[in-house]
């Protein structure tokens, strides 16, 4: 089965509540320290620490950075995530910065500040129980920009600062963060027209293969959102990694609302476990457990039917596209005997500009008593120049050790964490359903009651993400996104 490993595990229970409990940020134990004396003013840095630390733990940290266009904005804005991550585990700071209206400066200050804070915080690992190698940069709009400034910006240090020391953070979580300053006269205005500094401030011009991984939010309806755009076609060429989270018909800085601001602080959650800053389990402390054998009884198996995400009927087809590259699925009439099984045969079809680059022949067979729906293993073929050139990832239930996984419980609920395949040094996908009942627009259509899972390997890293609709079946696959169905 295709998974292509991007993007996107928690469950959004008990996000809702910590995320608007007030009294969770007044229990937990911060502290704040000066990390930047100016002439306009000291800045603090106020810390979040997680449950049972200690000075000579070795966390992963996270700093995010106010918006306000530079010119105000309060500390307290990123609060509720910061407090959220620090239940999690991880040392979570939230900075202060000199901005127009309180200090007089400009967005090249901004950075300075930006820069300092991580560098701060570096030099202090010690001290603050944090791993100097895993520090995460975050915020939002002007908050977003100097965060990734922190990145990406050659130069823009505070005079008489240790650049021995590297400000450049190992991850970036970006809230509708401005991107580029060039070629944009509204904030080249706001720097005095400063060419060379604001080509130095603009994070997508210095973009490379090894830039930090980066996870980016975006409104639709944010006049920002090209920004992103355009961040993520550079980063694709690069081979960069770096995921962006939309919201459908959304402005500027809808993440600091309900119920965005849950949505938007567990798929920050799910990033951060994917990049093994965060423990792959839910807030409740329950261990993810994959569950990899099926007492199933093989004469309730069939090779047509149906639940409510997954579709086994002959002719059924779902065509999907993601910029230049298309992937087709159909129900073929057609089945295969596997495992003393008899499946049914999805093929999978899919093309990058033009050019067939894999095909793939999927076996599943459906519970006639429970619904689920269970994968038996696939042939693949992968193309190049139209010529077959490989078939990595076949496997076959009862074949070489390999035993068949499950791929869409018959009652899925959050929190379900299974293995689809269970073929040894071969496919090991597995799956943690992480969201029933969201929305989703494709250009196929609006759909409700969606359900989203996450899919890793551990032969693999990062994670790849699907949304399943009702009735309807798999609706998005990453980037791929379904444009019509054939019933």
């Amino acid at each position: 089965m295709r998974i292509t490993i991007r993007t996107s595990a928690l469950f959004l229970c008990g996000l809702l509540l910590g995320l608007a409990s007030a009294q969770a940020a007044d229990q937990q134990d911060t502290k704040s320290f000066v990390y930047k004396k100016t002439k306009q003013a000291d800045l603090e840095l106020i810390v979040h620490y997680p449950p049972g630390w200690k000075d000579s733990d070795k966390r992963p940290a996270i700093v995010f950075f106010f918006g306000g266009g530079w010119t105000g904005g309060k500390l307290e804005q990123f609060e509720p995530q910061a407090s959220h991550l620090a239940r999690r585990g991880m040392v979570a700071a939230r900075a202060d910065y000199r901005v127009k209206t309180r200090h007089g400066v400009t967005p090249k200050e901004c950075v300075e500040d930006a820069k300092s804070a991580v560098r701060w915080m570096r030099a202090n690992a010690a001290k603050l129980g944090i791993c100097p190698a895993q520090i995460v940069a975050a915020g939002g709009s002007a908050g977003g920009h100097i965060a990734a400034c922190t990145a990406f910006t050659p130069g823009v240090d505070a005079e008489g600062e240790d650049t021995l020391l590297s400000a450049k953070p190992d991850a970036l979580v970006l809230f509708n963060p401005v991107l580029r300053f060039s070629g944009i006269p509204q904030l080249m205005e706001r720097i005095g027209d400063d060419e060379a500094l604001g080509k130095a401030i603009s994070p997508t011009l210095h973009l490379t293969k090894d830039s930090p991984p980066t996870l980016i939010f975006f409104g639709t309806a944010d006049r920002l959102a090209a920004m992103g755009d355009e961040f993520m076609k550079k980063s694709k060429e690069l081979g960069h990694r770096a995921e962006m989270f939309t919201a459908e018909g959304q402005p500027h800085g809808f993440f600091n609302r309900s119920p965005w601001q849950e949505k938007t602080t567990q798929r920050m959650d799910e990033f951060l476990v994917s990049i093994g800053y965060l423990e792959d389990r839910a807030e409740t402390g329950r261990p993810s457990e994959w569950t990899n054998t099926f007492p199933v009884d093989k004469r309730n198996l069939s090779a047509t039917g149906k639940n409510p995400y997954f579709v086994l009927e002959p002719g059924y087809r779902l065509h999907f596209k993601a910029e230049d590259a298309t992937l087709t699925v159909t129900v073929l009439d057609e089945t295969k005997n596997v495992d003393g099984v008899e499946t049914r045969v999805i093929e999978e079809r899919e093309t990058e500009g033009g050019e067939l680059i894999e095909v793939s022949r999927n076996f599943f067979a459906i519970d006639k008593t429970t619904n689920a729906v269970y994968y038996f293993g696939e042939d693949v073929d992968i193309y190049k120049g139209g010529k077959v050139v490989g078939h990595e990832g076949a496997w076959l239930s009862g074949v070489g050790g390999a035993t068949f996984g499950m791929m869409m419980p018959g009652k899925p609920k959050v929190g379900d964490t299974f293995q689809q395949e269970v073929a040894p040094r071969v496919a090991m996908d597995r799956c943690e359903i992480v969201a029933i009942g969201e929305e989703i627009k494709t250009p196929s259509g609006a759909f409700k009651d969606c359900l989203r899972t996450k899919e890793t390997s551990p032969l693999e890293s990062g994670a790849s993400m699907k949304v399943y609709a009702p009735g309807v079946g798999m609706v998005r696959d990453d980037e791929f996104l379904l444009v019509k169905v054939q019933p």
